[in-house]
């Protein structure tokens, strides 16, 4: 196993801490286009999702 640097450790742990939190909201924004999809109000899903409704709002604009 290749000696890795300490600094370069860091650096790929922040790559893949980043690349989770990405995920995590790609996924609350496919599950509020789902909600939106079954008629649910935009109030409802900024709710459950913590997405900002300008955020939701455009989801549902590309949607249609």
């Amino acid at each position: 196993m290749p000696y890795v640097i300490p600094w370069e450790r860091t650096a790929e742990r922040r790559g893949r801490k980043k690349g989770r939190e990405e995920g995590r909201v790609e996924g609350k924004k496919e599950t509020a286009r789902k909600m939106l999809d079954d008629g649910l109000p935009i109030e409802r899903i900024a709710q459950y999702t913590g997405l900002p409704y300008q955020e939701i709002e455009q989801l549902s604009a590309a949607a249609h």
